[in-house]
């Protein structure tokens, strides 16, 4: 289950995961409007009750294209089409995005 706290003009979502060494652990999200921690916490509320909850990552763009290259592509795509795509990843997207995490979440002060 999650909890809001109202922290100065800010509002914090507080739940708790388990990691993947099996350690439950405590993450705070913060958010500039009630209404939209609200929505964060049914989220969270609904994905934990339905087992469809994805627990927090560190892992990057980078590593995620790795590892869907890998398991994807290498039995799904023709040589040519790995070639190029694994090339444009290379070229393109690692060196511009590939080391932003996934899963994090810019917030702006409105």
């Amino acid at each position: 289950m999650a909890t809001i706290i109202k922290r100065k003009k800010a509002y914090s979502v507080i739940y708790n995961y388990t990691d993947e060494n099996g350690k439950t652990k405590q993450k705070w999200e913060t958010w500039y409007t009630q209404k939209e921690a609200l929505k964060r916490k049914a989220e969270i509320e609904n994905g934990q009750l339905n087992g469809v909850f994805c627990n927090p990552t560190n892992m990057t763009i980078e590593e995620f294209m790795h590892d869907f290259v890998t398991m994807y592509g290498e039995s799904q795509w023709g040589v040519s089409t790995y070639d190029g795509n694994t090339g444009m990843i290379a070229n393109y997207i690692n060196p511009i995005i590939g080391h932003l995490p996934i899963q994090e979440r810019y917030f702006w002060k409105k």
